[in-house]
């Protein structure tokens, strides 16, 4: 696979895609292939597999992870199809701090195997 460009985006954002997945990433990575086209490039982040909201999507974004938000992490790169991306949803600072804590706690979890 050949990159021809990349730019990147530090702040952390919700990134909703395919059917039906959220992906919670510390930053993307922007990502222009040779044949393949425009690719999210996601290094750290997690799988939102519960939201846990009575209000929709944007509460995380607003709250951060609730008590009934399950976060699965994301052991390795993850690359995502620009063509698959249904929406790309910022992150309040308050609200970033709480999912940084809850990622680090998924990727505990999954090292420990528990």
């Amino acid at each position: 696979m050949k990159v021809l460009n990349t730019s990147t985006d530090p702040s952390m954002k919700l990134i909703a895609f395919g059917r039906g997945r959220l992906v919670v990433a510390c930053g993307v990575e922007y990502q222009q292939r040779e044949f393949s086209g425009m690719w999210l490039v996601v290094r750290r982040g997690a799988t939102v597999r519960t939201w846990g909201t009575s209000n929709g999507v944007a509460e995380l974004c607003v709250l951060g992870p609730l008590p009934s938000t399950t976060l699965d992490a994301i052991p390795v790169e993850q690359g995502i199809p620009l063509g698959s991306v249904h929406d790309i949803l910022a992150i309040r600072d308050d609200a970033a701090t709480k999912f940084l804590s809850e990622i680090d706690a998924a990727e505990l979890k999954l090292l420990k195997g528990k």
